[in-house]
This record gives C-alpha cells, sequence and structure tokens, in this order.
C-alpha cells in the first residue's frame, strides 16, 4: 500500500537526515451522500459523485433502486417504498463526496518536515456538465465535535475517526435509526431533505441518532469551523465553511486551492491532481492525523437553468482498484489516493 522512497543522506540547517521519504495511502472513507436519497448507505460504489443533477440521474454512476448501495433516480421515484421516500420526480438532486485519509498509514509523525502533498484522482465519467463554461468545486475541512456542547466521549472523533463509508445524508455512519419524511417541498426545494439544520423535517422524519451534527457538521454532510480555541459555544460553528475563523458559510476554503472543473478538463479516465499541503499540516496540528473533507459543488443549493441541467463529477474510487496489493509495490491505477513526501 506505502512505499519509500530510501534514505540519502544530507541536512538541512546543518542538521542531518535520512532523506526525502514518499507515501502513497488510499482513503480509508470515499463515499458519495445524496439529498434525495438521504437514509441510503452507498459503501462499494465503484464511483464517487459529487454535483447537481436536476434529472437525478447522474448519468447512470449510481445504480437505481429502492435499498442501500443504490439511488432511487427522478424516473423511479413514484414506486418508492414508504419506509424510504427516497428521490424525487420535481426537485433536483444533490451529491456530495466524503473522504477520510488516515496520515498514520504514512509513517509521517510531529517531529518531521513535510516537503510535499498533493491528492490524486482519476474521472470516472466524461459530459457531466453540460456547459462550456467552468465551475468552482469546493473542498471544505470536516471538523468533529458538537454543536454547542464541550468535548465528550474520546473527543466525538477528534482523537479517532467516527465517520465511515456508511455515511448518509442524514448521519456520518447509518444507524439503522433514520426516517425519512414525506416526498417534498415544491415551493423551496432548498428546504427538502433538510439543506439547513435548523428547519423542522417533513412530519414522520428524523435525522437518526448518527446525525451530522453531533460530529459539529449540520446535517448535510458539511463541515463546522472552528475558531481555534476551546471546543463548545454555538458561536463557534457554521454549517460549512473555509478554514479560517473570517470565513463565513459561503467563504472560500482557505486550507485548499480554488478547483474550477469543466467538461473540458473532467474526462473519463484522465487524473487530476491538488496541492494538499495546508490541508495535511492543518491534520497533523489539528486532527490527530486525521485528514477529513467534503467535495461539492458550490452553488449546490441554488438553481440550475433547464429541465437536463448538470454540474457534476464522477471520479473513481477506491473499490476500482480493491485488488491492488500495495504491500507488494502495486500502484493502484484509479483509485484516489494521498501523496506525501517527508524528511525525517
Amino acid at each position: 500500500m506505502l512505499h519509500e522512497s530510501g534514505e540519502v543522506a544530507g541536512t538541512t540547517f546543518g542538521l542531518p537526515h535520512s532523506g526525502n521519504i514518499y507515501e502513497r495511502i488510499l482513503p480509508t472513507v470515499d463515499v458519495s451522500i445524496c439529498n434525495q436519497n438521504p437514509n441510503r448507505k452507498l459503501p462499494d460504489s465503484n464511483a464517487i459523485v459529487f454535483g447537481k443533477d436536476n434529472r437525478g440521474i447522474f448519468g447512470g454512476v449510481i445504480p437505481n433502486g429502492n435499498t442501500h448501495g443504490y439511488w432511487t433516480n427522478a424516473q423511479d421515484a413514484d414506486s418508492q417504498i414508504p419506509e424510504d421516500f427516497a428521490g424525487s420526480t420535481t426537485e433536483p438532486y444533490v451529491a456530495r463526496a466524503i473522504f477520510v485519509f488516515d496520515l498514520n498509514e504514512a509513517g509521517i509523525t510531529a517531529g518531521d518536515k513535510l516537503i510535499d502533498a498533493q491528492f490524486r484522482f482519476v474521472f470516472y465519467k466524461s459530459n457531466t456538465i453540460n456547459s462550456n463554461q467552468e465551475f468552482n468545486f469546493d473542498f471544505h475541512r470536516i471538523h468533529p465535535g458538537r454543536t454547542g456542547s464541550g468535548i465528550s466521549g474520546a473527543n466525538l472523533g477528534v482523537l479517532n475517526n467516527k465517520l465511515t463509508a456508511n455515511a448518509t445524508w442524514f448521519e456520518f455512519d447509518h444507524s439503522g435509526t433514520a426516517l425519512t419524511g414525506p416526498a417534498e417541498a415544491p415551493d423551496d426545494y432548498r428546504l427538502v431533505r433538510g439543506f439547513q439544520p435548523t428547519v423542522a423535517l417533513d412530519a414522520g422524519a428524523t435525522h437518526g441518532a448518527n446525525r451530522w451534527d453531533s460530529l459539529g457538521m449540520g446535517q448535510t454532510g458539511s463541515t463546522a469551523e472552528h475558531f481555534g480555541d476551546a471546543f463548545g459555544g454555538t458561536a463557534q460553528w457554521l454549517d460549512f465553511s473555509g478554514g479560517v475563523s473570517a470565513d463565513d458559510i459561503n467563504g472560500l476554503v482557505s486550507i485548499y486551492p480554488q478547483v474550477k472543473l469543466s467538461k473540458a478538463i473532467a474526462i473519463a479516465d484522465t487524473a487530476f491532481k491538488m496541492d494538499f499541503m495546508k490541508a495535511v499540516e492543518d491534520a497533523r496540528a489539528n486532527y490527530n492525523n486525521y485528514l477529513r473533507f467534503m467535495i461539492k459543488f458550490r452553488e449546490d443549493d441554488e438553481p440550475i437553468g433547464g429541465n437536463f441541467g448538470k454540474r457534476f463529477i464522477a471520479i473513481h474510487s477506491t473499490e476500482a482498484d480493491f485488488d491492488k496489493d500495495g504491500n507488494a509495490g502495486e500502484e493502484p491505477d484509479y483509485a484516489p489516493s494521498l501523496h506525501i513526501t517527508y524528511q525525517r
């Protein structure tokens, strides 16, 4: 799963070191969540999707169905099972992607000097944006902690990771206790499925025992800001944000580079790399070597013109390379990965 560049004698500011160490790690969690399938877990999908699709099909990237491992799309929403109420025939579908990397797998420790960090993924499908424009796809830090209360229970994920590949739109780990309410609210789709964590759910619905705000992230798989001071206090938390205290809920993420994607860039089986230096340093300094982030289309809570409007990206998941043996030196062809170079 990892490989090392080997030791090269040298010095940094007169201090001896063993040379650069290069490691490549795969995510421990990579999963898509969907507002119109808010109680569906999708842990074994070959693709990860994030963005918006008015038709709710996402190019067939996620298989259509009425149980876990599937999303009910708009074509079959009327045949939804009563216990689930997934899908919508009239409202837009929004997908977001969630990732967790355990930096301990790279062997990097507090005394090591980070030289370089890059996040790499491979596009799964072409023609996922029906426009010639570029669009912003934002990366947001996921911060564990409980809104309005102090640390408890292993720091609510600060010292370990509670977020799993069974995450859903409602929960950071599907518990089986969430209930999806009646179908939709045509006059304001931002309220459908609880886009805003303060909005009451439809009659008969509940977000479940592992609701997102128990990790300080609202109920949409989004992130809470932390201001660098003590945990707790509702004034510290925002639904999703930027990485510094000055950012508001629509602010750019300062620890991640700005990413603009278009259909000319998002070509199937083409690789894409990003500078993740600040994000990795933030994870080392504040989150016990856990790097957690969400990817979303910036305007995913705003309308897209036209019945066939789509602004989404599909990338290969770790399942694409499930048979690769990293310990035998087999590099993944498609799986998302974090590439880290450091000195010891």
